[in-house]
């Protein structure tokens, strides 16, 4: 299509002559023609002696915003590329970029901000009449610097409606300003359009489009056969960790999709051979009468699955039918977030347990688990502003009685959460920019 030959902010600009049918046919054929890359960048900076993202690495799952948004718009020509799990040399990473008339990118985590920035500016210097489009939770916060470092658009929070909308209005010679959740650059302003109210109904959003990905690439380890493929059953925390970026970037804010519609997408992937899912949400089993249901009907059709997700420690202990009716319908790994093993040190980031929970406690959990079949990863965190080491022995010394596999994470304060925030404030030399990438030496930073 060319679509740098007509500059799409300014493409069927009021100054065209053209009659509205004859405008409308032309956006439609130009439409059709379009080509737009939705990209997970390629690791060109390496990390030692963790990959720089080793969670993508190690659990071997496709993320699910891309498939989301290419449903958005279809006919249109989309092709996904994950750099992670796609090898590629440098010379072939180029040429890929170098043929695109948009580009998508997508970035949770200031952990790959860095390789997202070179892959940018490798954009523009070999392919800069292209477009660059971001979305994602490290995009949501830093706006205005991701389009100072070079993206022609930013998209705050969900992208089902902002993304579509924003593809019309670029090819359609619309006005940028009316796009709720936009950010972008006239001249030399920034501007920030208004936020868009998220999405009140989540069985409104489109199926995922699986089809655009190779999901022969990818596998959660957890069974031979069948492909691998993402489920979301519920978006966004209600809880208020005070070290977290969902919460945050979701304003605490937790829906769900009902179980017809979970049981409809869910019958697609099975159709397609998908036979290992992670499930997205963020702390499934935290809506009991929906997650029963739900699980209820996956026994109930006797589905060929192995699943994967992040299931609360007070969930288990709470709802232990819960956790041995996942076990039965396929669940077969949960992420437990324990953070601290002090209880102090919990209701200090306000993990939101209804007691303190105690080793004893944890152990209850973990066995709840184990008899449900359940592989129990345990993510555990030290280095909180604080945090006496009398509080990091106890948590090192019984971790890995509580869990199948631990992982110990240094504390890292994130832009827009309440502990980065007080960092900010009481620490004169805190760069807050510096926030803006993964500095592993980060929560070292008073010790």
């Amino acid at each position: 299509m060319g679509i740098h030959k007509k500059c799409p902010v300014k493409f069927f600009s009021k100054r065209d002559e053209l009659s509205d049918p004859a405008r409308e046919s032309l956006y439609h054929h130009e439409k059709l023609k379009m080509n737009i890359l939705f990209l997970m960048c390629k690791t060109i900076h390496e990390t030692w002696p963790l990959a720089t993202d080793f969670s993508r690495y190690a659990y071997g799952f496709p993320s699910i915003t891309f498939p989301q948004l290419i449903a958005t718009i279809p006919g249109v020509n989309c092709r996904f590329f994950d750099g992670i799990v796609e090898p590629v040399r440098m010379t072939g990473y180029k040429e890929l970029i170098s043929g695109q008339d948009i580009i998508v990118l997508s970035l949770q985590s200031a952990k790959v901000a860095l390789n997202t920035e070179i892959t940018v500016r490798l954009i523009k210097h070999l392919n800069p009449e292209a477009r660059i489009i971001m979305g994602g939770q490290h995009a949501t916060f830093y706006f205005k610097e991701w389009v100072e470092r070079g993206v022609d658009f930013v998209i705050r929070g969900e992208g089902e409606r902002t993304f579509p909308e924003l593809i019309d209005t670029m090819l359609g010679g619309g006005d940028l300003g009316k796009v709720q959740g936009l950010v972008y650059r006239d001249g030399s302003e920034i501007v920030v359009n208004p936020e868009r109210e998220f999405i009140g109904n989540l069985d409104n959003t489109p199926i995922p489009d699986w089809t655009s990905v190779d999901l022969r690439r990818y596998t959660l380890r957890m069974r031979r056969d069948g492909l691998t493929a993402a489920l979301e059953t519920a978006r966004g925390c209600n809880q208020r960790c005070t070290f977290c970026s969902t919460s945050a970037a979701w304003k605490n804010t937790q829906r769900y999709k009902s179980v017809g519609r979970i049981i409809e997408e869910l019958n697609i992937l099975q159709k397609m051979n998908v036979r290992q899912m992670i499930v997205v949400d963020d702390n499934f089993g935290g809506n009991y009468e929906r997650d029963i249901a739900l699980l209820d009907e996956i026994l109930r059709g006797d589905y060929d699955v192995r699943l994967f997700g992040f299931i609360r420690v007070d969930t288990a202990l709470s709802h232990p039918d819960l956790i041995e009716k996942a076990g039965k319908a396929g669940w077969r790994q949960a992420v437990v977030g324990y953070e601290s093993l002090a209880p102090d040190r919990l209701s200090s980031v306000q993990k939101g347990y209804k007691k303190s929970l105690r080793v004893q406690d944890y152990k209850k959990a973990y066995d709840i688990f184990h008899r449900s079949g359940i592989f129990v990863l345990g993510q555990f965190i030290v280095g909180f502003p604080g945090e006496n080491p009398e509080e990091v022995r106890m948590t090192v010394k019984h971790c890995n009685e509580i869990c199948d596999c631990s992982t110990i994470n240094p504390f890292k304060p994130i832009y827009g959460t309440k502990e980065s925030d007080e960092l900010i404030e009481t620490e004169d030399d805190l760069d807050p920019e510096a926030l803006f990438y993964d500095l592993r030496y980060l929560s070292l930073y008073q010790r």
